[in-house]
C-alpha cells in the first residue's frame, strides 16, 4: 500500500497517524490501526437496535457489552452436587462462593443476578421436590426452581433407566438450566457448578458421561450460556483422569474455566470474577462435527494387473466431498510413505535406497473440494509413481501422512433491525 506524502496525517488520530510514519509501514500495522480506532468509538455507542424478531438478542453477546448504559447485566446460577459425598463441603463451598462473589462485585461492578440451586434428588420423571442443602444458600432443587418459574418438564434426567444417583446428575441439570432457567433478556449467562464426581452419577465413568456431558455442551452453546465448573477433590470416581477431561470439555467448549482441587476462597474469587465479568466475553468452543472426507487409492488398467517386486505403477490419491453444505478448503497431504506391513521401514538394496518408495514423498495439494452438487460428490484426484527394486514379496502400507485441511460451513442468513425515527421538533 503506497503511502502519498500530501496524506493529511495531522487530521488521523494518533494511533493510525503513528502507523503511517513509524517503520516499517505495511498494510497490517495501518489495518491494526484502523480496527482499534473503530472498535473504541464502536464500544462507546449506548444504545442498540432492536431485532425484527420480539425475543431476540439485540446485541452481540460475546462482544461483552451489554444493550445500552450502566452496569452490564450478568445471571449467574450457583448449581451443586447433593450427594452424600458433599455433605462435609457443602458449607464452606457456599461460603468460599459468597465471598468470592462478592469481592468479584467490588472488582467488577455489575447488575448481577444469583441463583442458587443444587442437582435434585427425586427420581427421574418425579416431581422436583429434591431440596438443597440445609445452612447453606443452597435451598432448592434445580427442578423445583424450574417448577416454580412454570417448567414442568420433561427433564433430561428424566429418561429411563433410573440412575443410583439422580442428585449427582450434573451435567443433566446444566442442560436443563441453560435450556429452561429465565435469563434475562440482553444478561450474560453463567453456571457455576461444583461436585466430586461424574457428570452422569455413580461412582464408575462410563460412555453416559461423555454423552450427558456433550448433550450439556450443546444446550449450552445453544442458549449462549458460558460453564465454569470445580471439580472437588479427592475425587468420588473410578477414573478421575477421564471424569476431568469431561469437567475440562464442558467448560472449554462453553467458554468457561475449570478449577480442579480443594474448596478455596481465593480460586473461587478467581473463577466467579471470570464468571461474572467475562460470561458474555468468552469465546466458545463449537462442539467439532465428525465430517470427513472420502479418500481413495486407484491404480492399474486391468482388473488382472498386479504389483511385482520390481515394477513401476501410477497411483491415484483421490479426495471427494459428499457433503452438499461445506467446502475441504487448503486440502493437503503432506508426505506419502510406504512401510513394511507393521509400519516399520522397508528392506533397503545395497546401495542404501529403499526397495519400495513412493515419488513425490509430498506435500500433495489439492486446494478447495467444494459442496456435492446434483447428488454427485466433487472429487479432485492426483498421482504419484510406486516403484518397487529388488523387493521382498509380501504386505506393505501406504502411509498418506499429514492430511491437513479446514471444513468451511456454507451458510445464508438474514438479519433484520428496527429502526424508529423520532419526529423533527
Amino acid at each position: 500500500m503506497a503511502i502519498k506524502s500530501e496524506d493529511p496525517v495531522n487530521a488521523i488520530p494518533e494511533m493510525l497517524r503513528a502507523a503511517l510514519v513509524v517503520p516499517p509501514i505495511s498494510c497490517d500495522r495501518i489495518h491494526a490501526a484502523v480496527d482499534g480506532i473503530l472498535n473504541a468509538r464502536c464500544s462507546k455507542k449506548q444504545n442498540h437496535l432492536e431485532h425484527c424478531k420480539d425475543g431476540a438478542e439485540s446485541d452481540c453477546p460475546c462482544s461483552g457489552g451489554g444493550a445500552g448504559s450502566g452496569p452490564a447485566m450478568a445471571d449467574l446460577v450457583v448449581l451443586i452436587d447433593r450427594s452424600g459425598s458433599m455433605s462435609g463441603a457443602a458449607t464452606s463451598i457456599s461460603n468460599a462462593a459468597a465471598a468470592g462473589i462478592a469481592k468479584a462485585k467490588e472488582e467488577c461492578p455489575s447488575d448481577l443476578r444469583v441463583v442458587w440451586l443444587a442437582v435434585d434428588s427425586s427420581m427421574p420423571g418425579t416431581t422436583g421436590a429434591g431440596g438443597g442443602w440445609p445452612g447453606t444458600n443452597f435451598t432448592q432443587s434445580h427442578e423445583a426452581y424450574l417448577n416454580s418459574i412454570g417448567v414442568a418438564g420433561p427433564f433430561f434426567g428424566d429418561a429411563p433407566p433410573a440412575v443410583s444417583f439422580p442428585n449427582e446428575q450434573g451435567a443433566d441439570a446444566i442442560a436443563d438450566l441453560a435450556r429452561h432457567f429465565d435469563w434475562r433478556k440482553g444478561a450474560c449467562r453463567a453456571i457455576f457448578y461444583i461436585s466430586d464426581t461424574n457428570l452422569d452419577a455413580d461412582f464408575f465413568r462410563t460412555a453416559d458421561d461423555v454423552a450427558a456431558t456433550t448433550n450439556a455442551v450443546n444446550e449450552a452453546t445453544a442458549n449462549d450460556v458460558t460453564v465454569f465448573a470445580h471439580f472437588i477433590s479427592p475425587f468420588q470416581t473410578d477414573n478421575a483422569a477421564a471424569t476431568q477431561q469431561d469437567y475440562q470439555d464442558l467448560c472449554d467448549q462453553t467458554g468457561g474455566t475449570l478449577y480442579v482441587g480443594a474448596v478455596d476462597q481465593d480460586k473461587y474469587t478467581e473463577l466467579l470474577k471470570d464468571a461474572i465479568c467475562n460470561a458474555c466475553g468468552g469465546c466458545k468452543k463449537v462442539p467439532q462435527p465428525e465430517v470427513k472426507p472420502c479418500i481413495s487409492v486407484g491404480w492399474g488398467d486391468s482388473k488382472c494387473d498386479c504389483m511385482e517386486t520390481d515394477d513401476v505403477e501410477v497411483l491415484c490419491i483421490t479426495v471427494c466431498n459428499c457433503y452438499t453444505n461445506i467446502t475441504f478448503s487448503d486440502f493437503t497431504i503432506n508426505a506419502v510413505l510406504v512401510t513394511d506391513g507393521s509400519g516399520g521401514p522397508v528392506p533397503t538394496l545395497p546401495d542404501g535406497t529403499p526397495s519400495v518408495e513412493v515419488t513425490p514423498l509430498g506435500p500433495l495439494c489439492f486446494g478447495d473440494i467444494g459442496p456435492c452438487k446434483d447428488n454427485k460428490p466433487t472429487c479432485i484426484s492426483r498421482q504419484v509413481v510406486l516403484q518397487t527394486r529388488g523387493a521382498k514379496g509380501g504386505t506393505y502400507q501406504l502411509q498418506l501422512i499429514g492430511i491437513c485441511y479446514e471444513v468451511c460451513f456454507h451458510y445464508q442468513e438474514r438479519e433484520c433491525f428496527r429502526l424508529e425515527l423520532c419526529p423533527d421538533r
